[in-house]
């Protein structure tokens, strides 16, 4: 066999599988499609929840009055835990 009968055979067989290859390149476009929908959805849950906590948390928070007596991160709370006065009050003496 020359190389123009192998390329027209190749052809040949090319035309008469051609549907097997669409078929082939149909279903993993509908496996990709399928895929992304669903990591899509579960992206979505994710946000949801995650903004219900964000709002929970917002809506207990010292602005609405719901915590008071909880310990809250306040700048006075923080600038009391970086004051310099506190780190020399946990040092100790060399012998």
């Amino acid at each position: 066999m020359n190389e123009q009968q192998v390329a027209a055979r190749l052809v040949s067989d090319l035309h008469s599988n051609i549907a097997w290859f669409e078929f082939g390149a149909l279903l993993i476009a509908c496996i990709l499609l399928i895929i992304s929908a669903v990591l899509a959805a579960r992206a979505y849950a994710a946000l949801s929840e995650m903004r219900m906590l964000t709002h929970r948390a917002d809506m207990g928070s010292p602005a609405h009055g719901r915590l008071s007596g909880a310990r809250q991160s306040t700048p006075e709370n923080i600038g009391a835990a970086a004051r310099r006065v506190k780190a020399r009050a946990n040092r100790r003496s060399l012998p």
